[in-house]
């Protein structure tokens, strides 16, 4: 039987609301008393389902397996700005950018409130993927562009000794990266991740995307 306009605004209004929740699609159903299965065929509807209410005829959507994404890997180029997904709908790749482009001037902390945002859209839109590994990748990558941001941010030897140990990094952690205070990318791969650890990004308010 056909879906009226009500009850496919009504599915609408609750997809976006689980898309800008930033909960996982089997927490977000169970919240709401829908079963995951009725939350991911919603999702998938609702592109066509906007167009039919907006006058648009549209073609009938496949629906894709829940799982979401099978492989990601961290392009090794020089700035390693992007990061590629596999999807396993139709071998479908999605390359998801770095999305700052200005962070001179500003504080860590000024840049994880501005990335807040695309993560936390990064999350509800790609909520639906069940891959803890790739998520993970993607979180190793964010932090390791923000040491690497802190570190430029830093930039000469003696600012990054004061700072790491007013950070509490033990004498010889900040004389060694001290020492290397122009290879920012190698360096936040390094000791730096013994002194701006994961906890640290938790309170800069960093979100996680596992």
């Amino acid at each position: 039987m056909a879906m009226t306009r009500e009850q496919m605004n009504s599915c609408l209004e609750q997809v976006a609301q689980y898309r800008t929740s930033g909960q996982k699609a089997q927490a977000w159903a169970d919240a709401h008393g829908l079963s995951r299965q009725t939350l991911v065929a919603w999702c998938t509807n609702a592109q066509r389902w906007k167009a039919r209410l907006d006058g648009v005829s549209v073609k009938p959507v496949r629906t894709a397996k829940p799982s979401g994404f099978v492989a990601a890997r961290v392009v090794a180029a020089a700035a390693s700005s992007s990061v590629r997904l596999e999807l396993n709908a139709g071998g479908a790749r999605i390359d998801l950018h770095w999305p700052l482009t200005h962070t001179r001037g500003r504080s860590l902390h000024e840049v994880v409130q501005r990335l807040r945002p695309y993560l936390m859209g990064w999350k509800a839109y790609f909520g639906l993927a069940q891959t803890p590994r790739i998520w993970r990748t993607l979180d190793e990558w964010l932090r390791h562009r923000l040491r690497a941001i802190q570190l430029k941010q830093w930039k000469r030897g003696t600012t990054m000794y004061r700072e790491l140990r007013a950070l509490g990094a033990p004498q010889g952690v900040a004389r060694r990266v001290a020492a290397n205070s122009r290879s920012w990318w190698r360096n936040s791969a390094m000791l730096l991740n013994s002194v701006l650890t994961i906890d640290h990004f938790d309170r800069l308010g960093l979100p996680r995307l596992t």
